[in-house]
C-alpha cells in the first residue's frame, strides 16, 4: 500500500577504507549518481535527498542535507526519522539496487517500518522503510 508522499533518503558517510568512494566512477558515472538516478527514475518518490556526513560531497541531481550526528548509522537514522515522516533509506554505496527491489519493498509497506531480509535472516538497514512508528 505505497503512497506518493514517500521520500527516499540516500545515506552517505565518509569512507575510512576508500576515501571519496561515492564520487568513484563506475561505468562512466559517479556511484552516488547511479544510486540517485535509480531512485528518481523509479518515479516512486516525492523527493530524493542525500543525507551526508561527507561535507565535501558535491552533487547537482539531488539536494544534500548535512548530517551532523557524531555516531554510527543508527544515530543518522534517528535524526532523519525526527526530521522526516516516512522514507526509504538507501546506502550511497548501493549502485546496483533495482526498480524490482524498490517495488517489492514499497508494495509491502502498510504504514509501518519494512525491510528486506536476506536468505541468512539479516535485515538490511540501508534498504528499508522507516517511519516515526518505529520509535
Amino acid at each position: 500500500m505505497w503512497c506518493k508522499e514517500m521520500m527516499a533518503i540516500v545515506f552517505v558517510n565518509r569512507s575510512q577504507r576508500l576515501p571519496g568512494k561515492h564520487n568513484l566512477n563506475i561505468c562512466g558515472k559517479k556511484m552516488i549518481q547511479m544510486v540517485c538516478e535509480i531512485l528518481l527514475d523509479s518515479k516512486k518518490f516525492d523527493e530524493v535527498i542525500i543525507y551526508s556526513k561527507d561535507i565535501s560531497l558535491k552533487f547537482d541531481l539531488c539536494d544534500i542535507v548535512n548530517d551532523y550526528t557524531k555516531g554510527v548509522l543508527i544515530d543518522s537514522l534517528i535524526a532523519a526519522i525526527d526530521e522526516y515522516n516516512s522514507f526509504l533509506a538507501v546506502g550511497g554505496d548501493m549502485p546496483f539496487i533495482t526498480s524490482t527491489l524498490i517495488n517489492l519493498l514499497l508494495d509491502e509497506y502498510v504504514g509501518k517500518p519494512a525491510a528486506l531480509i536476506s536468505n541468512e535472516g539479516i535485515i538490511e538497514p540501508l534498504f528499508a522503510i522507516y517511519s516515526k512508528t518505529i520509535i
